[in-house]
């Protein structure tokens, strides 16, 4: 029988399985800083999701926008979306950001964004098949990042 997947609201003791699942969905990756996942937790307006079977496999973080420039009110933020390679492929990072989102809207943000290395080919064509737009990109550490947005008024 295969294990069941489910997504959870993950809480402050799921720290360190939330590192390891970070760590390990940016092990191949260079410039990347780890996120101070307590501080996180700590910060309100943030909501925390973790997918799990019999470990945690992926998480994705949403709230008010990190940047100052985009917190108008109208815009939420994916602030961290991981996901474990062995799990890639199968459709569970679109089910994980999909949470993300859902939680997004009914906070009452009008528009999501989401900054994604522009080398995770992966993540990007996952967003561009939910409708993210991409913007402009930046340097970050030596990586280029891309910022997609997407509005959610049709969203569900």
């Amino acid at each position: 029988m295969k294990e069941s997947i489910g997504i959870r609201r993950a809480v402050i003791g799921d720290v360190s399985g939330i590192a390891s699942v970070e760590r390990a969905a940016i092990a191949t990756l260079k410039g990347f800083d780890l996120k101070d996942w307590a501080a996180m937790f700590a910060a309100p307006g943030t909501f925390s999701y973790l997918a799990e079977q019999s470990h945690p496999f992926g998480v994705v973080c949403v709230g008010a926008p990190s940047d100052e420039a985009y917190e108008d009110g109208q815009t939420g933020e994916v602030l961290a979306w991981y996901l474990d390679p062995y799990f890639c492929g199968q459709g569970l990072g679109r089910k994980l950001l999909v949470h993300g989102l859902t939680v997004i809207k009914r906070r009452a943000f009008k528009q999501a964004l989401i900054w994604i290395p522009e080398t995770a080919s992966q993540a990007i064509q996952t967003v561009s098949d939910l409708e993210f737009d991409v913007q402009f990109n930046r340097e970050a550490n030596g990586i280029s990042h891309l910022m997609f947005t997407r509005n959610l008024d049709d969203y569900f």
